[in-house]
């Protein structure tokens, strides 16, 4: 049972970590000398976005590093959506049923635990659950005698919504976990192979917390709240982080994960863990390489270029806080220790690289350039200013007559911290819609990634979003279905057939 307990204890409980004491704290199991086989099912349907080109190339690192202490790799299978029927079903076909997929990763690879990150999108039935619980029963060759499953909760639009998830929860359209929608099959299928949920901002039903993936630290009062826990802070037992590392000789979170967190492309690579790592050693290198590899583009000319049209109307879109640039324009020489000043010194970078485009530019009469700051005094939501980007979109297409627009932002406009992406997306399609008016969408990694509403708006008016560099394999992903905003979401009846 998970273990919630006294402030005094916690106290005492943080210092032994600190200390470097965690074993003793949590699974006195030891590693096998042969780790059991561990594969990863990765859901590549639409909704999952960026999250599955960082699984490709945080797995291919991986697998460098296990190949050279000579340890077999863990593969990789790709699989849209989490449809589950029993066998023959007319309802979700063969391809789409995630029972075929489990049951021949499992024999075809000879796996003892499968990975499973997905959104859990898609059609499911009581005989799919039954059918599925019964092959995870089944005896296995690893350590617990099961196929073990490990499912990995998630999907773009909660890693962007971040703490906010904490304090406004979604609708239970939105989370296939909400206990509005009865999840306790996805839990008891966890629970029959001794596997285990991880999933972030959210909590699971008492009755599931043995198995579910607790971080180190909840640190946000609503969250407490809910699990009954008075304070600014719990520290939590995360012995099932050691039974996972006994049997596969890996990590499955940083010791020190804290709840909540915001999305930004260092920030969400530093603290959390999509792919499980060797040591902290390796995640380290791991990082680092993959951060780079996420944040490669194509330049800002190259992006341009590609884009047809007459009259091309760029606007560069940046919000930022202002004593936040004011600390990092007085830090002088001192090295970058903390997230926000890394935040402002690459926001100080890429604006540098927009302004030498638009000297660049100078003379060409065919593009019309826009730069659109929003300086904000704080955090505070009635500082906002979520109609800006908009309203400078609009002057492009009214007062220019622009025939394409390419936004290149970091989608902040305040109403929360670094990372919260609050663009009128029904504005701006109020703006190009009539007028017949292309829109292209960069946001480059450092700073989050484009939400699927305004990649929807994007791909609806004509445009595109640019992910990534040009020719990166890792990015070629299944986009969202074109939508205005106006218009219903079909995204989950088209997954579910």
């Amino acid at each position: 049972m998970v273990e919630f307990l006294s402030p005094l204890l916690r106290s005492f409980l943080a210092l032994l970590i600190a200390a470097g004491f965690p074993d003793l704290l949590c699974s006195q199991e030891s590693s096998p000398t042969t780790p059991d086989r561990l594969g990863v099912l990765l859901d590549v349907s639409p909704e999952m976005g960026f999250l599955i080109p960082q699984t490709r190339k945080e797995l291919r690192k991986l697998n460098q590093s296990l190949q050279s202490r000579d340890r077999p790799s863990v593969p990789l299978r790709e699989f849209a959506g989490a449809g589950l029927d029993r066998e023959g079903s007319l309802s979700v076909p063969a391809r789409k049923n995630a029972l075929y997929q489990l049951r021949d990763f499992y024999q075809s690879e000879s796996l003892d635990g499968v990975y499973w990150i997905t959104a859990l999108g898609g059609l499911q039935s009581g005989d799919g659950f039954f059918q599925l619980e019964e092959m995870l029963k089944a005896p296995g060759t690893g350590n617990s005698g099961k196929h073990q499953l490990i499912l990995r909760h998630l999907w773009q639009a909660q890693v962007l919504a971040g703490e906010s998830w904490a304090t406004q929860p979604p609708g239970p359209d939105a989370d296939p976990l909400d206990e509005r929608n009865l999840p306790d099959d996805w839990f008891k299928l966890v629970k029959a192979g001794d596997g285990f949920l991880i999933r972030s901002w959210q909590l699971p039903p008492r009755d599931f917390r043995d198995w579910f993936g607790w971080p180190h630290q909840i640190s946000h009062r609503t969250l407490l709240k809910k699990l009954g826990i008075e304070g600014r802070q719990a520290v939590l037992d995360t012995s099932w982080r050691n039974r996972l590392a006994s049997r596969y000789q890996l990590e499955f979170s940083p010791l020190e994960e804290s709840w909540p967190t915001t999305f930004l492309g260092r920030r969400w690579l530093d603290d959390s863990v999509l792919i499980p790592f060797i040591d902290d050693d390796s995640r380290k290198a791991r990082n680092e390489a993959v951060f780079g590899a996420m944040a490669a583009r194509d330049s800002i000319a190259e992006d341009l270029d590609r884009i047809p049209a007459k009259k091309l109307g760029v606007l560069f879109g940046f919000g930022f806080q202002a004593r936040d640039l004011e600390r990092f324009r007085s830090r002088g020489n001192r090295p970058i220790r903390d997230w926000r000043t890394q935040y402002l010194a690459d926001l100080t970078r890429i604006v540098g690289e927009t302004r030498s485009q638009i000297e660049a530019d100078a003379e060409r009469a065919e593009r019309v350039y826009l730069s659109e700051f929003v300086e904000l005094p704080g955090r505070s939501t009635r500082d906002a200013e979520p109609t800006r980007y908009a309203e400078a979109i609009a002057r492009l297409v009214r007062e220019q007559g622009v025939d394409a627009v390419y936004f290149f932002t970091n989608g902040y406009t305040g109403g929360g911290d670094y990372g919260s992406f609050e663009v009128d997306a029904p504005l701006i399609a109020t703006a190009i819609r009539e007028a017949g008016v292309n829109l292209y969408v960069r946001v480059p990694f450092e700073f989050g990634v484009a939400p699927i509403p305004l990649q929807q708006l994007a791909l609806a008016s004509g445009g595109t979003v640019f992910q990534g560099k040009a020719g990166d394999p890792d990015w070629r992903i299944q986009p969202p279905s074109p939508k205005w905003p106006s218009e219903p979401d079909d995204e989950k009846t088209a997954a579910a057939h």
